[in-house]
């Protein structure tokens, strides 16, 4: 008997890894929120800091939450971060609003308002572009968003239409901001400094990005820029903001590239936003007060 006791033990010890496996994989069978049970209903996503998962109500089908579930062991920098600054920033309609935060000894779990239409991507249509009225309309969302979010020294980093959802509220469509895990502080104590941390997705990085140094603001700027013209085109116009690539290049000389196939109205203003120098990029107050940005696209041009 002592001969098969290891074996027996490995056995057993196999086992308990093999249910925790399990468990982990479903990470959420049910959750108290506010004092409720909430029952886990689908899988939202996974990816490599975490998993997203759709709770309901046990009894209130009508009540739903995305509870996403990052690890407290891997990536624990980004997990850290995200819950910080959905703490930090305050209520506001074009940014994800998060409920509340458990920790446990695995993971923390971070409810989130639910956003019903999914991201921006599921809303762009293989070379179907968005008519302007519609990109405007999003647009607009996303800047109303980063001005709060810049308001209080806050460095968003990573905007890209798979990090903005979209939630149907009565017969409208919003756009909310979420995703924080690369987020950054440029101001503290009303004093702006200097960022020096490459992040976010090359497609979507400001060139300065890979210089040595960058203000923050102006990043997501140049990041919302990107959006619009994904928006009006369906396609990213490069795939790094570096003078090697081609197809940027084509852009800092003013030679043809898939911008061709945007109206010239909105190509200009596109312009003020996707400038080389962050200091003559346009800013949100300038942004707002742009032609663009204020014309009614319900009505004949």
């Amino acid at each position: 008997m002592s001969f098969w006791r290891p074996a027996i033990q490995s056995l057993h010890l196999g086992l308990e890894r093999f249910r925790r496996n399990i468990n982990r994989n479903r990470r959420i069978q049910s959750i108290l929120i506010e004092g409720e049970e909430y029952n886990e209903v689908e899988l939202l996503g996974k990816g490599a800091f975490g998993t997203v998962v759709l709770v309901r109500a046990k009894n209130h089908s009508e009540k739903q939450f995305a509870v996403k579930i990052l690890s407290t062991r891997r990536n624990q920098t980004f997990s850290a971060t995200e819950v910080y600054f959905l703490r930090l920033l305050p209520p506001h309609e074009n940014i994800i609003r998060m409920i509340e935060m458990i920790k446990t000894p695995d993971f923390y779990q971070v409810v989130l308002e639910y956003a019903t239409e999914g991201t921006l991507s599921d809303k762009l249509v293989e070379n179907v572009p968005m008519k302007a009225k519609i990109a405007q309309y999003f647009f607009k969302h996303l800047i109303e968003g980063l001005s709060c979010i810049h308001e209080h020294g806050i460095m968003h980093n990573d905007i890209k239409p798979d990090n903005l959802l979209i939630t149907r509220q009565g017969d409208k469509e919003i756009l909310k901001i979420s995703d924080f895990g690369l987020s950054m502080l440029f101001r503290s104590d009303k004093s702006e400094r200097i960022l020096h941390y490459i992040n976010g997705t090359d497609a979507y990085n400001a060139p300065e990005m890979y210089s040595r140094s960058f203000r923050g603001p102006p990043i997501d700027i140049w990041a919302a820029g990107i959006v619009l013209i994904v928006m009006l085109t369906t396609k990213e116009p490069w795939s790094k903001a570096v003078r090697t690539n081609r197809s940027y290049l084509n852009w800092i000389v003013g030679e043809q590239g898939i911008w061709e196939h945007i109206d010239d109205f909105s190509l200009d203003f596109i312009k003020t936003i996707l400038q080389f120098d962050p200091a003559i990029r346009a800013a949100i107050p300038t942004i707002k007060q742009s032609p663009w940005y204020r014309h009614d696209f319900n009505t004949a041009s």
